[in-house]
Parts: structure tokens; sequence; C-alpha cells
């Protein structure tokens, strides 16, 4: 191959590259905070034997529980939020939050963050843990880095490159995503303050129709707390924060009782940690943003370290 041939190969190459990283940048990724949710949710699967405390529940415990701030000053602890979206507490469910413990670990936890909607049939058919454990296997975690890569450089018409490369505005995120902020612990931080209280209100009473509180799920969640218990693994229930509008709807639609809950809860080995959750504002009445998660937590933070270490066991006897 003579020297003209060469060089006219390798102009070919840069000025290829140059084109493809030019459209790259431009198109960009097709729906970034779309990704970066993806991303989120998955990550949380693949924890196995990574904490030696893990928070459970639904997206309001996902959303009011800030890792970092259990952890602070508590230097043997390692804590995972491994609460999902509508989340109701399934076998399933419950299998994995054990799995995300150390089983090494001198001190084991699980802080368990109880609302009525997690203890009924629709919760356990219908949530994010359920659709991402199904939807994992077809999606690892480079499966959506790569799939996302790709839209950089798919095949672009010729007709519609003025189009999409010149004239073409990028997707802009909603404000609910741009309030958004997924840490690496599982903390999905809200960047609000306050909101309408009532906002979810109709929605959160219409989901309690022929769908209450399921006494076999109850006693499902208590037998495995009964297991932990004899394993000397801690289990701390609590009620994360909610408007009073939400606390009287769950207390007229849902059938639940906290009392009768609590004291049930107790005896097959938890313990209960009462935090007022009227006492601090949310956005919508169900979840709250990143200042009242870190108060919120830090209260946890010292009702956790004021509750003994005992290795307390379940009363097995007839």
């Amino acid at each position: 191959m003579n020297r003209l041939m060469q060089y006219r190969i390798a102009c070919t190459l840069a000025l290829a590259a140059l084109l493809v990283g030019l459209t790259a940048l431009r198109r960009g990724p097709d729906d970034g905070e779309a990704l970066k949710a993806d991303l989120f949710w998955a990550q949380k699967l693949t924890w196995h034997q990574s904490a030696t405390c893990v928070i459970a529940g639904d997206s309001r415990a996902c959303r009011a529980l800030v890792p970092d701030v259990l952890d602070n000053n508590q230097s043997h602890r390692r804590t995972l939020n491994f609460a999902f979206d509508s989340s109701g507490y399934s076998a399933a469910y419950l299998n994995a939050i054990e799995a995300v413990l150390d089983p090494h670990a001198s001190e084991r936890i699980v802080l368990m963050g109880i609302t009525p909607y997690s203890l009924t049939p629709a919760a356990l058919a219908t949530n994010e843990f359920e659709y991402r454990r199904n939807w994992m296997p077809f999606q690892s975690m480079t499966g959506l880095y790569a799939k996302q890569s790709l839209r950089y450089v798919h095949p672009l018409r010729v007709d519609k490159a003025y189009d999409e490369l010149i004239t073409a505005t990028p997707k802009a995120a909603t404000q609910a995503e741009r309030d958004r902020e997924f840490h690496d612990d599982g903390w999905l931080a809200m960047n609000r303050y306050d909101g309408r209280e009532d906002v979810y209100a109709e929605h959160y009473r219409v989901s309690f129709e022929g769908n209450t509180v399921d006494s076999e799920i109850v006693e499902q969640l208590l037998q495995y707390v009964r297991d932990w218990r004899d394993k000397g693994i801690r289990v701390i229930a609590f009620r994360p924060p909610i408007s009073e509008i939400i606390l009287s709807i769950e207390n007229e639609y849902s059938g639940f009782d906290e009392s009768t809950f609590r004291a049930a809860f107790e005896a097959a080995g938890g313990r209960w940690m009462e935090i007022e959750p009227t006492r601090y504002v949310t956005y919508d009445g169900s979840h709250v943003g990143r200042e009242e998660a870190e108060r919120y937590t830090a209260n946890l933070a010292n009702k956790l370290a004021s509750i003994p270490n005992e290795r307390v066991f379940a009363d097995s006897s007839p």
C-alpha cells in the first residue's frame, strides 16, 4: 500500500471519528433521568452480604431514611437503604432483606418502615422490588450502560440529520425528575421542602378499596421477625413520616391498628420505635424532602442508640 493510500485512509478514519464524536455529543443519552433511576434500583438488587444494618420498606422509607446520618459516629456500622417504591412485605422481599446483611457482622439490624399499604395484597403483587427483580435477569448493570451507550452511535438517516442534530432540543427532565438525587447507599433524596399535603390523599384512599391490611401477610412478617431474632438479628420497626391527612385515611380505610400490630411485633421479638410521624413536613402528604429526611433520621438514630443491644429471642414454647 503506497503512502498516498495510507494518508487517505488515515484522513477518512479521523473524519469518521470526529463526526461520530460530534454526533454523540449532540444527541446524548435517550433519557438520562430514566437511566439514573434504572441503575439506582438495579444496584440495590446486586447487594449481597454487604451491610450490618438494612432499611426496609416502601417509598416513604426510601426517601426518609439517610444511611450516612444513621452511621454517623458508628464506625462499625454500614447501613444500606433497601426500600423500594410501593413495596410490600412479601416472602421474596423479606428473604432479600436478610440476604443484604453480612452474616459475619458482630451486630446485624433490620430497620422496618411499617406502612399499612405495605401489608396489603396489592403491595405484594405490584411494586418496584418485584418489577426490578423480574426485570434484572434481562437487564444487567453492564447491559443498562451498554443499551444507553448505543444511543450515541445509533444510525441516523441523512434526511433527519439536520432536524435531530441542529434544530432538535434535548429531552428536558420534568421538575420531579430534577428534584431527585440517587445515592449509592440506596437513599432517594428529594430536593423539596413543602407542598400540598392533600395532593396524594384521594389516590391513597382509593388504594385501600378492596385492599386492606391482610392478616396472613402480617403473620408471615412476624414469623420472619421470630426467625431473625433466633439468628441474633435485631429487628426494629418504625412508622415513616406522613401528614395528618394521610394518617387519618390510614386509620379509617386501611384496616391497620398500630397498637395491635405493635404488641404482636414486640411479642415476636422485635422492637417498636416510637417516633411521631406527623411532626415532619411532607411535600405531598406521604413523603419528606431532604431536610426533613435528615432531621427524621437524626431523631431515629438517637432513639436507636437508646435501645439496649440485648440478644432477645422470641418465646417458641407452645
